[in-house]
């Protein structure tokens, strides 16, 4: 999942905010936070502007490094732990067909870091110029 742009949400406003994210909506081009401080207020606002183009969407909490404090005796248990892990997402895998999935994912990676990826197929939602994108 490429990201192409960075941005930094402490050096945007929310007009230009909520103007990149119309923008993106348009070209569905994925896209990467970072200094979001508010983070809850951030996918609030998102989801917000998401819902209001007619799309759905998702947050989905997934940190870039999430065994910070792995001890050494518990990694030979790394395999077992994928087999399970693998198994469990193949059961998930087959128990959503069918199930409508969103056009926008909010990816958390981090505290203060946001990840914005768009469907491959999204919904026949407003262009970016109705939904109040200019």
């Amino acid at each position: 999942m490429p990201f192409a742009h960075t941005y930094f949400m402490n050096q945007i406003s929310e007009a230009q905010f909520a103007q990149l994210l119309s923008n993106a909506l348009f070209d569905k081009q994925n896209f990467y936070m970072e200094n979001v401080h508010d983070m809850e207020a951030t996918l609030l606002r998102a989801g917000a502007l998401v819902a209001q183009a007619g799309l759905k969407s998702r947050v989905v909490d997934r940190p870039s490094n999430p065994f910070p404090s792995l001890h050494h005796s518990a990694i030979s248990s790394i395999p077992i732990i994928g087999l399970v892990w693998t198994a469990a997402m193949a059961m998930m895998a087959v128990m959503s067909v069918g199930r409508p999935t969103a056009d926008v994912t909010f990816v958390r990676t981090a505290d203060h870091s946001l990840s914005v990826v768009f469907s491959r197929k999204m919904r026949a939602g407003k262009t970016a110029e109705s939904a109040g994108g200019g």
